[in-house]
């Protein structure tokens, strides 16, 4: 979980990380000589995410995790156009990349799994805090 944290970080010197992680001590470490993070080139998120962001928040409760996947690749459409937004988003990724894109973000709260009826299995946008109107 810890390395999970650090892959889904946004700020901070990854050679540091990676160093603290491991159990370097920290005295008589050089400065970082430029990873990502520090010269300005890290990407701002994770491959996939915005497709996967916006066809769970365009189809809320429609689909489960293996359907998604399939949509997501554009497999299995025999009509045209398809009636799913989004559908095709990642048709270059391999399958099992997608899972693993999906399950990262079920795992960092872009997207959630409902667990129970009438939605069970089912995938929404993570929930959005109502504002208090009292």
């Amino acid at each position: 979980m810890v390395f999970l944290a650090y892959a889904a970080s946004e700020s901070g010197c990854r050679r540091e990380a990676l160093l603290d992680m491991l159990g370097d001590p920290r005295e008589g470490r050089s400065p970082c000589s430029g990873c990502d993070r520090c010269d300005g080139s890290a990407p701002r998120e994770p491959e996939g995410a915005r497709e996967i962001r916006a066809f769970v928040a365009a189809n809320p409760r429609r689909f489960g995790r293996d359907e998604a996947i399939s949509i997501l690749r554009g497999e299995g459409a025999v009509e045209e156009p398809p009636r799913c937004a989004y559908w095709g988003a990642m048709a270059d990724w391999e399958r099992s990349d997608v899972s693993r894109a999906l399950a990262a973000a079920i795992a960092l709260g872009e997207a959630r799994e409902r667990f129970r009826p009438p939605w069970k299995g089912r995938l929404e946008a993570r929930s959005v805090p109502r504002p208090n109107t009292r």
